[in-house]
Parts: structure tokens; C-alpha cells; sequence
């Protein structure tokens, strides 16, 4: 099932190893961050309303990240891929030697991390499709996701056994250590060249197409979906449950250990059954876990059944999360040229990013109006949706033969 004879473009095997040395240490790198960035945020004294401040700005990047690659566009994809790299590695610097109390700098430098990591998700996927054999997409994504998720596990691990939180200092060495390898990720992807003659592609900078509107509707409602999980789900946990660092973390690696079976496993399933099938089957699952969400929330407490059941249910949300990458194949599918993927899959990202910012000021109303049952039965809602719409997709669509390499020599 995972021949990487079968599934990788083999003449660019030195762009395919680059990109997994890129991502493993993406994952480090990430694993690393956001293990201690919540327990770094109250040392640095911020309240909640703060924290609540802080995710528009830094997701602002999201919204304007297609601008921006649109303004990056003569470079190829391993070269913008490093900018955002080592404007990601900038803002960890920054934050590791700058930050002492919550501020207007600390604002800035967590934006300017933020701003390299959405302007790489785009193009994380772009490249993975393209150093794949046509039919194998899915798979190496899936691939590609487990292997950022193991790294991530790993870090975790580090964090969990070698982290003292007493310490201003402490945090400013680990943000330190993740800069570093954030900054050997953007080598790795620097040094990203074609194995096909050098021929340079011509690249649009905007890419809003009629053809694509299904795509763009299904980033839009999955992002509503997304923050849920994200950020309400979580919530219920902790403040309403009262569930502890120690099993929330204990919670994150198992996810991440499963994911790193269940991804590939989701992209084989996706390259032989289409991607309408799992997209499908993905949104059927959310509204159920949200129901149950919706009837559970104002449980006992002290219910031990009641939290065992709300940590299965975030275990398998986390799982559905996985289908997504569905999504971009279908961009794939769809595109009759291959330099309308990457552009088409940023504005997808920004799409994501109008419900991400929007749905938690919309829900944390709701959770404090009407309860936390009404988010959970909008989230329900949400996922019907999303389902609908995914069975638009079709069955299995005959995608058109683009073997070009989005990574392109210098």
C-alpha cells in the first residue's frame, strides 16, 4: 500500500526526501510550541480576555496569506516555502529574547510566527500532490501527516519528561530550540530544485474560478467546523469537567499516535474510493459526535463515564479531521492546469480562515447565552451542511493527467 516506488514521482526523489526532512522538523518544531505556549502565556501574565484578543490578529494571516503568496509567486514553491520558514524561525527568535510580559511586541512576534505558518499550509499540500505518482495523492499526504504528527509525539514526549513551567527562562530556551529547527526546515525547503529540464512554470496570482466554488465552499463550512474542535471542545474539558494538563496532554498523543496510522491508512482509502466517499462519511460522523456532545455537556461532573465518553468523542472528531485531505485532492481532480493548484488551495485556506475568525466570537455568545448544548447543536448543524455539500463532490472524478512539478529549478 505504501511502496514509495508505487506512490512517489521517481524522478524527484531528492525534492521528496527534502520535503519529509522539511516537515518532520516542522513537526518538531510545532510539537514543541504547542505543548508550552498555553502555560507561556499565563506566566507572561495574560488574562483571558487576552488570550481571546490574541487569535484575531494571529489569525489575520489567514485571511490575507493568498495575498501574499500572490505577491511571492516568481519564486518556486521551495523557496517561498522557506520565506515562510524563516519568517516563522523570526518570530520564535523574537519571542525567545524579547518577551517578557504581554505586550504590543509580544503581539507582533506572535503574528509574525503565525503569518510563516499559514503562508506554508498552502503549499505543504501543493508540493505533496505534485511529488506524488498520479492516483497515489492521497496516500502521500496521508503520509506526510503522519510523519509531522510522530515528530510532533516526539516533541510532546521531550516536553512532557525535560520541561520545567516554573521559569520565564525555561520557556525562552525551548522557543529557542523550536526556531532552530524551524530554521533547518527552511534549508531543507531552500534547497528544493526540480529533476525536469528547469523549465519554469508561469504561475497565476489569483486564481477565483467557477469551476472551483464547490471547493471553496467546503474550506468555508469546514472551518466553522474545525473551531469547534479546536477550541470549544477543549473547553468543555477543562472548565466545565475540570479535566487537568496531564490528561489533556495524555489525550493529545494518543490522537497523535493514531493519527500517524490513520492518515495514510484515509489517503489509500481516498485514492481508491474517491474522495466524495470519505469527505462524506467524515461529515456524518461530526454530526454525530456533536449530538452526543450537545446531550452530554451539562453532565455531572463528577461523572466518570460522562468524561470517558467526551474524551472518545474528541479522539474520533480529531480522526474525522483527517478526511480533509480530500479537500485538496479534489483540487487535483478538478484543475486542468497545475499552476492553478497551489494559488486555488491558499484561497481555500483563506476562506477557512473567515469562518475560524468569525465562529468563536459567534459561539462563545452562544455558550454564554444559551448554554453549551446550543454550541454543540450549531456545530450539528454545521456538519449536516458540510455534509451536503461534500455529496457534490463527484463519485470519482476523472482527473485530468497533470504530471508537472510544482517545484521548479532557479
Amino acid at each position: 500500500m505504501f511502496n514509495k516506488d508505487q506512490i512517489f514521482n521517481k524522478t524527484m526523489m531528492r525534492e521528496i526526501i527534502l520535503m519529509f526532512v522539511a516537515i518532520a522538523l516542522i513537526g518538531f518544531s510545532s510539537g514543541i510550541i504547542e505543548n508550552i505556549q498555553t502555560n507561556f502565556y499565563t506566566v507572561i501574565g495574560m488574562t483571558t480576555a487576552n488570550r481571546a484578543e490574541l487569535e484575531i490578529p494571529r489569525e489575520v494571516p489567514g485571511l490575507v496569506q493568498s495575498l501574499i503568496i500572490a505577491a511571492l509567486s516568481l519564486l518556486t514553491l521551495g523557496r517561498m516555502g522557506s520565506v515562510a520558514m524563516f519568517i516563522r524561525t523570526a518570530g520564535l527568535v523574537c519571542i525567545s529574547l524579547f518577551v517578557s510580559k504581554f505586550n504590543t511586541p509580544f503581539i507582533i512576534f506572535a503574528v509574525t510566527v503565525s503569518l510563516g505558518e499559514h503562508i506554508f499550509m498552502p503549499l505543504r499540500n501543493s508540493i505533496g500532490i505534485t511529488i506524488a505518482n498520479h492516483g497515489c495523492e492521497g496516500r502521500v499526504l496521508g503520509l506526510m501527516d503522519a510523519v509531522t504528527t510522530m515528530l510532533s509525539v516526539a516533541a510532546s514526549l521531550i516536553v512532557l519528561f525535560a520541561f520545567d513551567g516554573r521559569k520565564l527562562s525555561n520557556y525562552s530556551a525551548f522557543y529557542l530550540v523550536a526556531a532552530a529547527v524551524s530554521l533547518g526546515a527552511g534549508l531543507a525547503l531552500f534547497f528544493m530544485r526540480t529533476r525536469k529540464g528547469g523549465e519554469t512554470i508561469k504561475r497565476p496570482k489569483l486564481v477565483i474560478k467557477k469551476k472551483y466554488a464547490l471547493y471553496y465552499i467546503i474550506s468555508f463550512v469546514s472551518g466553522f467546523r474545525k473551531q469547534i474542535y479546536l477550541i470549544f471542545a477543549p473547553w468543555l474539558l477543562v472548565y466545565t469537567f475540570g479535566q487537568t494538563v496531564q490528561s489533556m496532554t495524555l489525550l493529545y498523543i494518543i490522537g497523535s499516535v493514531s493519527v500517524f496510522f490513520v492518515n495514510p491508512f484515509i489517503g489509500h482509502l481516498i485514492d481508491k474510493h474517491g474522495e466524495r466517499r470519505l469527505l462524506v462519511t467524515g461529515g456524518f460522523i461530526c454530526i454525530a459526535v456533536y449530538i452526543l456532545y450537545a446531550l452530554l455537556c451539562n453532565s455531572d461532573p463528577a461523572n466518570a463515564v460522562v468524561v470517558l465518553v467526551l474524551f472518545a468523542l474528541s479522539f474520533v472528531d480529531r480522526m474525522t479531521l483527517s478526511t480533509l485531505i480530500g479537500r485538496d485532492i479534489f483540487v487535483k481532480h478538478t484543475a486542468s492546469d497545475p499552476a492553478e493548484i497551489m494559488p486555488t488551495l491558499s484561497l481555500g485556506i483563506s476562506l477557512d480562515h473567515v469562518a475560524s475568525i468569525t465562529s468563536p466570537l459567534i459561539s462563545a455568545f452562544v455558550w454564554q447565552a444559551a448554554g453549551p448544548q446550543w454550541v454543540f447543536i450549531i456545530g450539528a448543524v454545521i456538519g449536516a451542511i458540510y455534509t451536503g455539500v461534500c455529496f457534490l463532490v463527484p463519485r470519482k472524478p476523472n482527473a485530468p493527467q497533470i504530471a508537472e512539478q510544482v517545484v521548479t529549478e532557479v
